[in-house]
């Protein structure tokens, strides 16, 4: 490992009250730097980042005490537009119940692992770092939580399309559509090869078949009951079919991420196990929870670092940027209301 000196390092503080850059400091010739700083609030969430070609990196948040070694240690990577393999370690889909005009609510997780030592940036000509297939009669598409922020996903002629740089380790990226109640049974589309895949489906008479699935234990997240299915090392170009029967009775599916999510976390043991089964490689997956303080603190960071380093934005940028941080800002506050963040 390299060190990188007279790099810029930015100190954090992100909380519900106000958000933004602390203070900054230049590494010296080693790639060490100290920033003092006093934590100001009992809600707040402070942490490091630095820029490096053209790719912001930051550390996890920093600790109630003082930060040494791994705590404030930035890695950062070389760059590249060349093609970069983005490996598909799990694969979550939910399938929601019927809704009033009979579409259903799909939700999809893909934990995706880049394994080589550069990080993957958009290249020419508008070429996605990352990109797979989606259902062509898709709709209503939306982007939630997750490691890549809806400014740099794009759904388009039956892909979804990802812009944003994709660094070594894993991400993760979630989002939604609705099909039609005409498109059952549907056939998922699986591009690239899954390493875990996990099915959820809220009818009680709703079957998920190919790939090797198999069904689980059904599971109950936030009130609602899903059957489970199951399935290891599902090959590029295999069919899975979601049979979902009759139309259910209608339900809201505003706490739809959540429900996905929190299956996910209880994925991470099928993943892990799956994964550590190669024996040249150990993947560790974090699957983070909705509205988890210092994951939405990160991403206002985030937004703050690309719209600072943007020279001379627009108009109709500045108003995207305050929309977006506001949002972000509402969601922190309910978030740390509902959690304790040391600082």
């Amino acid at each position: 490992m390299l060190t990188v000196g007279q790099a810029w390092v930015t100190l954090h503080r992100v909380a519900a009250d106000s958000s933004g850059p602390v203070d900054s400091v230049r590494t010296d010739a080693h790639g060490r730097y100290s920033i003092r700083y006093k934590p100001v609030g009992g809600d707040a969430v402070y942490f490091a980042s630095s820029t490096y070609s053209g790719v912001a990196y930051f550390t996890a948040p920093l600790p109630p005490r003082n930060a040494t070694g791994d705590d404030g240690e930035i890695t950062v990577f070389d760059t590249t537009s060349a093609p970069v393999r983005i490996e598909t370690r799990g694969r979550h889909l939910v399938v929601s119940a019927s809704s009033v005009d009979g579409r259903r609510t799909l939700v999809e997780v893909f934990e995706l692992s880049n394994d080589s030592t550069v990080t993957a940036v958009a290249g020419a000509k508008g070429r996605a770092t990352w990109s797979a297939p989606v259902s062509p009669n898709g709709r209503d598409f939306q982007v939630g939580q997750s490691d890549i922020g809806a400014n740099a996903v794009q759904f388009r002629d039956g892909r979804v399309l990802v812009y944003a740089s994709i660094s070594p380790g894993i991400r993760q990226i979630a989002f939604s559509y609705s099909v039609p109640a005409s498109d059952f049974p549907l056939e998922i589309p699986i591009g690239d090869p899954v390493s875990v895949f996990e099915v959820l489906m809220e009818d009680p008479g709703a079957t998920a078949s190919g790939g090797g699935l198999t069904e689980q234990q059904p599971v109950s997240l936030e009130g609602r009951t899903f059957r489970r299915f199951l399935g290891q090392n599902v090959r590029s170009g295999a069919k899975l079919i979601i049979n979902v029967g009759a139309p259910t009775a209608p339900r809201g599916n505003r706490m739809l991420y959540v429900t996905v999510v929190s299956a996910a976390v209880i994925m991470v043991l099928a993943l892990g196990f799956a994964l550590t089964r190669r024996r040249s490689m150990r993947v560790v997956v974090h699957a983070p929870l909705v509205d988890d303080a210092a994951h939405i603190a990160r991403e206002v960071a985030e937004l703050d670092d690309a719209f600072e380093r943007v020279a001379a934005p627009s108009d109709a940028e500045r108003d995207a940027y305050r929309q977006r941080r506001d949002e972000l800002k509402t969601r922190l506050a309910a978030a740390l209301a509902k959690e304790e963040v040391p600082v």
